[in-house]
């Protein structure tokens, strides 16, 4: 007899957040995950300066009101991911890694200080 096997593989990788420039603490778009294995953002501030920040992951699990997983105002109640954050201060980056059977994910940066140029991108593995 086989053991069940989770076969896991590759579906999208891309832009999430693209060179963005912000003094304000802002989200990004919703991502629907409901069929994910896993996610993972690369986040960036590239140019100089001194903005001081932090990234961080929410989750939502509000159904958007049909099956077509795009996002709407029926996703209201996110919630942040404990321990799953980077601080961002001047030019930098960092690695966010996300494994959750939530419906919808995003990312958050929370303004510190001065201005940041963001950039994110994601690369998610989905279930088969």
């Amino acid at each position: 007899m086989q053991a069940n096997r989770i076969l896991v593989q590759e579906a999208v990788s891309g832009t999430v957040i693209n060179a963005y420039v912000s003094a304000v603490t802002f989200n990004s778009s919703p991502i629907p995950i409901h069929k994910v294995y896993g996610i993972s953002f690369q986040v960036s501030n590239p140019s100089t300066g001194t903005p001081a920040g932090t990234w961080s992951v929410q989750t939502c699990n509000d159904w958007e009101g049909n099956e077509t997983m795009t996002p709407n105002a029926n996703l209201v109640n996110w919630t942040t991911v404990s321990g799953l954050n980077v601080a961002i201060s001047g030019a930098g980056g960092g690695f966010l890694e996300l494994f959750s059977a939530a419906r919808w994910v995003r990312l958050v940066y929370t303004a510190g200080s001065g201005s940041i140029t963001a950039t994110a991108t994601c690369h998610i593995k989905s279930m088969q």
